[in-house]
C-alpha cells in the first residue's frame, strides 16, 4: 500500500488525469483533505491524500465531477496490517 501525498492542487490534478475515475472515488471533509480512494483492491492499493484550504474545494469540486469521480463526505481511516 502506498499513500502519496501531493505538495500542490496542480500535482493532485496531474494524477487525477492519469487515474480512472470509474477505480476510485473521492473522500473529502471540504475544508482540510481530500482522498482518493481505490475501489478496486490489490495488494498494490495507492492512496492520494491532498491537504487543503476551502476556497482550493470549491476549485477542485467541478473538475472532480466533470471528470466522473464519485464525491462522499467522510473520513477515511487506515488499518495496519
Amino acid at each position: 500500500m502506498c499513500i502519496i501525498t501531493p505538495f500542490s492542487i496542480n500535482d493532485f490534478l496531474e494524477l487525477v488525469e492519469r487515474l480512472p475515475s470509474k477505480a476510485y472515488i473521492v473522500v473529502t471533509d471540504e475544508m482540510s483533505y481530500v482522498w482518493l480512494v481505490p475501489t478496486v483492491t490489490t495488494r498494490h492499493r495507492h492512496y492520494v491524500k491532498l491537504e487543503i484550504r476551502e476556497d482550493d474545494w470549491k476549485k477542485l469540486k467541478p473538475i472532480l465531477e466533470s471528470k466522473g469521480f464519485k464525491i462522499v463526505r467522510g473520513n477515511v481511516s487506515l488499518l495496519r496490517e
